[in-house]
């Protein structure tokens, strides 16, 4: 997937009746709650915490699904796995790795879209 297509920009355009200042408000809301969920993934992977785990990721899970984030759906599966079987800390690492990018991605995508607002 492009970073154009990171964002499904259409389907948010039809959820909101193409209402540029709910799609901007959308946006910005996007970048909290991904900001967020992606802090403390890492705060909860490097702690251990799978409390922490399982709360950002049902906080965050409608809006995985609506926009069709499979990828971070599926990492954050993996995730509870690991943290479940104890894993070794270089496996931990990379999933960390991972969903940092993964949602550094989708933020940076909220954030172009937002800003084309912002000039149209």
């Amino acid at each position: 997937m492009s970073d154009d297509e990171l964002i499904p920009l259409e389907k948010i355009q039809d959820m909101l009746d193409d209402n540029e200042a709910y799609i901007k408000n959308f946006c910005k809301a996007g970048i909290t709650s991904f900001t967020k969920f992606r802090d403390n993934y890492i705060e909860a992977m490097r702690n251990n915490e799978l409390r922490l785990l399982r709360d950002e990721g049902h906080r965050v899970k409608p809006v995985i699904q609506m926009l069709g984030f499979d990828t971070i759906q599926k990492e954050y599966e993996h995730a509870k796995d690991l943290l479940q079987s104890d894993a070794p800390d270089e496996r931990i690492k990379a999933s960390i790795d991972k969903m940092r990018k993964q949602c550094d991605a989708i933020i940076e995508g909220f954030k172009k879209e937002a800003r084309k607002l912002e000039t149209d």
